[in-house]
């Protein structure tokens, strides 16, 4: 419950500190490419500053530097209403919500005890590259959190067929936020 807590009130202050005020270039990207799949472009974008977009002599170009999977999802917010950076902001935040709660259960699984388990899950939060990150909007916590989630399905005491289903599709889920996924295949 503590750690619940924790993970609330430090998800609320980068929720109440954001400004707005400026777009990191990948996640630029992540919202141009969003809002071309909502557009019917398919996955492209409309800023083109890398040489694969320039060889394309195309506009929008066809995205080739970034995974699909967070202009994805950003899409998905999008198409209920959320402007497209709210909806990065919100993926971004959820991540950074869940990841000490999944280092809590990983921690407990491997036989610490609740306040290591929670310090643990503390700790990872008090690190400013994350909190950086979120500011950013950037998918780092999402890939965090999508990872820990398969590690912890996997390595779960009962193995049914259900498990491990969920926790390939968190790979996979993890691997289409960032292409660093595939050292955790």
């Amino acid at each position: 419950l503590a750690t619940v807590i924790l993970s609330l009130i430090a998800t609320f202050c980068l929720w109440k500190t954001d400004n707005d005020r400026t777009l990191h270039p990948d996640i630029a990207h992540a919202t141009s490419s969003a809002r071309n799949l909502l557009a019917g472009n398919g996955f492209s974008t409309d800023i083109l500053c890398y040489e694969q977009h320039y060889q394309q002599q195309a506009w929008p170009a066809q995205q080739t530097v970034f995974p699909f999977g967070y202009p994805s999802m950003i899409a998905a917010l999008g198409s209920l209403g959320v402007p497209l950076r709210t909806a990065a902001q919100v993926l971004s935040l959820c991540g950074f919500f869940c990841v000490p709660l999944l280092i809590f259960v990983a921690a407990q699984r491997m036989g610490r005890t609740p306040l290591t388990a929670m310090l643990l899950g503390l700790l990872w939060q008090c690190a400013p590259m994350n909190w950086y990150n979120v500011h950013e909007k950037q998918t780092e916590s999402l890939f965090v959190a999508f990872t820990l989630g398969s590690m912890i399905l996997l390595f779960a005491k009962n193995h049914s067929s259900s498990r491990f289903l969920l926790a390939g599709l968190c790979a996979a889920t993890a691997c289409s936020l960032r292409y660093a996924g595939v050292f955790w295949l």
